[in-house]
């Protein structure tokens, strides 16, 4: 018990960076949503929350390999077999494994919202409404490759909301049947003691300032050069 104890670290379940990324893209979702409502002059704004959307989705992209521990991928992409092991174990025999980050649902819901989000940005970005919207990169495309992303950017969109109340319905379920507030852990971090790889600790906001200029510089090439 003693080497056990010896093991664990008093560690942040979710790393700042990581709980960052989540509330600046929170904020710029809705702001997508609300632009796109508003239409007209709102679309600058929108332009603007798509183009730092590009640039937080890659950065989260580059964290899941560059992060600490819960932040990457590898740690939370489990195996469809082990989906079905903890869903059964779930609803079934109502017996619970205590994961300190992403449950293995939790993990493949996190995955396919930002490959949601990704294609969303991506389809954004060869948009052309033929009114008052044209993506940077609808130029370099054919006119039935861009209708297509056109149609799929709206209809991807619900989709999306869809995946958001699903991951909301999550978090209260949470709240409720377990008395477990995940929304406070994206804020503070929820410090728990467990056995974190220390490597993964070590130069994290040295890390993430690289990781975000390096994605930012992306999109600067990807402005120039559209």
């Amino acid at each position: 018990m003693d080497k056990f104890v010896k093991n664990l670290h008093e560690h942040a379940v979710w790393d700042w960076p990581l709980r960052l990324f989540h509330w600046v893209l929170t904020i710029l979702v809705l702001n997508q949503f609300a632009t796109a409502k508003i239409s007209g002059n709102a679309m600058d704004f929108h332009i603007m929350g798509g183009y730092l959307i590009f640039t937080i989705l890659l950065f989260r992209i580059g964290w899941g390999f560059a992060g600490s521990q819960n932040s990457l991928f590898t740690n939370f992409i489990q195996p469809l077999t082990e989906v079905k092991r903890y869903l059964y174990e779930t609803i079934v025999s109502k017996q619970r494994k205590i994961y300190y980050g992403h449950n293995p649902v939790g993990g493949w819901a996190s995955i396919t919202m930002l490959f949601a989000l990704s294609l969303q940005t991506i389809t954004g970005l060869l948009s052309d409404d033929q009114i008052m919207f044209s993506g940077p990169l609808a130029h370099r495309f054919s006119e039935n490759i861009v209708s297509a992303a056109t149609t799929f950017h709206s209809a991807n969109a619900w989709l999306i909301i869809v995946m958001i109340f699903f991951h909301i319905f999550a978090i209260f379920s949470y709240l409720i049947l377990h008395k477990n507030n995940l929304i406070n852990r994206m804020i503070n971090g929820g410090h728990m003691p467990f056995r974190a790889n220390l490597k993964h600790t070590k130069n994290l906001s040295v890390r993430a300032v690289v990781v975000f200029i390096v994605s930012l510089i992306i999109l600067l090439m990807m402005l120039y050069l559209a």
